[in-house]
């Protein structure tokens, strides 16, 4: 726990040194952070910036690509089943883009999301969370890492 606090303070003093003012949106993570596109702008959070700190997954994991492959869509499928379990509205036939931030060890720490209606996000938001708690990639790193891709939703 104090390496993932360490990492998380370095990742603070980078991006407030790189924005060159203070975030209030970026605090000690002791769980997932998960946002729309639109609410990390309003709160001044660099979504740009923050990738910066977060190896693209196939440049962490070059020689496990069918690996990556497989954990990110079971990731999706899981996110997928446990947002359609909610009822929040008819999903069928519509997709969103998400990019996840994974700390080296496979936590999630951030998640980012368009194309849900705004009564979904918070409803996302929360299975996203939820999940998190017990959730770990299979893979892991040195280094924090990212992934992005689009979630399907089938017609029903």
């Amino acid at each position: 726990m104090r390496t993932v606090t360490r990492i998380i303070t370095y990742l603070v003093c980078v991006v407030l040194h790189v924005s060159g003012s203070p975030n209030p949106m970026i605090t000690s993570i002791d769980r997932c952070r998960c946002l729309s596109f639109a609410e990390a702008e309003a709160r001044g959070l660099s979504v740009t910036e923050l990738r910066e700190e977060y190896v693209v997954a196939v440049e962490t994991f070059r020689d496990q690509k069918p690996d990556l492959a497989s954990a990110w869509s079971e990731l999706q499928y899981t996110l997928r089943d446990r947002l359609q379990e909610t009822s929040v509205s008819d999903l069928g036939g519509r997709s969103f883009f998400s990019v996840v931030l994974f700390e080296p060890d496979g936590r999630i720490a951030w998640v980012f999301y368009r194309g849900l209606d705004p009564e979904e996000g918070p409803v996302f938001c929360n299975v996203v969370e939820d999940l998190a708690e017990e959730y770990r990639f299979p893979l892991q790193s040195n280094s924090g890492f990212s992934q992005c891709g689009t979630t399907h939703f089938s017609e029903e």
